[in-house]
């Protein structure tokens, strides 16, 4: 099945839908694999082709398709809180193996070339990882 084929049915499968539905249930409704899916959805939503809407609540969480200006609304709001809760973790992150390794300012701006301490970095990591293999 081409992807085009499989976006129409998610969105169709979508749209008679009044709860939201897990990428797994929706992908065996179309008959596609579970990662495919997740992959078409982004697809559909980042190229604008149709509002939908991913909640992770742990009780009515799923895809959905925003029905009313709220429920866009509210689905940003939530993307906007992903994002910084991803944006604080890869701060501290960044943090913790620059004291792991020793090294201040061993990240840089990511416009910039990579820095001779992000080459040490992955060479020490490469290290660090053959050593646990053997």
């Amino acid at each position: 099945m081409s992807d085009k084929i499989a976006k129409r049915m998610i969105v169709d499968c979508l749209k008679i839908q009044v709860t939201p539905v897990t990428y797994k249930w929706l992908a065996g409704q179309v008959g596609i694999d579970p990662r495919k899916c997740r992959e078409l959805v982004a697809e559909i939503v980042t190229d604008g082709e149709c509002p939908i809407i991913s909640s992770s609540d742990q009780i009515n969480g799923g895809y959905f398709i925003a029905r009313t200006p709220k429920d866009a609304e509210i689905a940003v709001q939530e993307g906007t809180a992903r994002i910084a809760n991803l944006q604080r973790r890869m701060t501290g992150l960044k943090q913790a193996v620059s004291v792991w390794f020793g090294q201040e300012k061993m990240f840089s701006d990511a416009k910039e070339k990579p820095s001779e301490n992000g080459r040490q970095y992955l060479e020490q990591m490469k290290i660090l990882l053959d050593s646990k293999k053997g």
